[in-house]
């Protein structure tokens, strides 16, 4: 059931949330909600948003009690990379790129609603 299958998520506003699990023939697919910018998009093509020093402290704030809370939790990322760190407009940080089962991480709603693996 979607139930067992998503029963180990945890609740954190710094740790992307599945919205759907999608039950494929060989694996299962997590669909997180869609969000317009990676850190890595935003170091690479408007560094002016991380341009002063309150900014870049609001993030790596909004990061350390992400992981804080994860490692609490027993989860471990293993792998936190700027293209694994999702941004808003008004630079909320989402960590994504767990070490889970395949994940499709960047469908809107619609497409979510329509997706069909393998």
């Amino acid at each position: 059931s979607e139930r067992k299958s998503t029963e180990w998520i945890v609740q954190h506003p710094g740790i992307a949330q599945i919205q759907k699990v999608v039950k494929g023939r060989n694996s299962d697919y997590l669909l997180f909600d869609y969000v317009h910018y990676t850190l890595d998009s935003l170091l690479k093509f408007s560094r002016k948003m991380l341009s002063n020093d309150t900014r870049k402290l609001f993030v790596t704030y909004q990061l350390i009690r992400a992981l804080e809370f994860s490692h609490a939790q027993g989860l471990i990322h293993g792998c936190l990379l700027p293209c694994n760190i999702l941004s808003t407009k008004k630079l909320w940080m989402t960590l994504t790129g767990y070490t889970l089962p395949k994940t499709v991480p960047y469908l809107t709603e619609e497409e979510a609603e329509d997706f069909h693996p393998d």
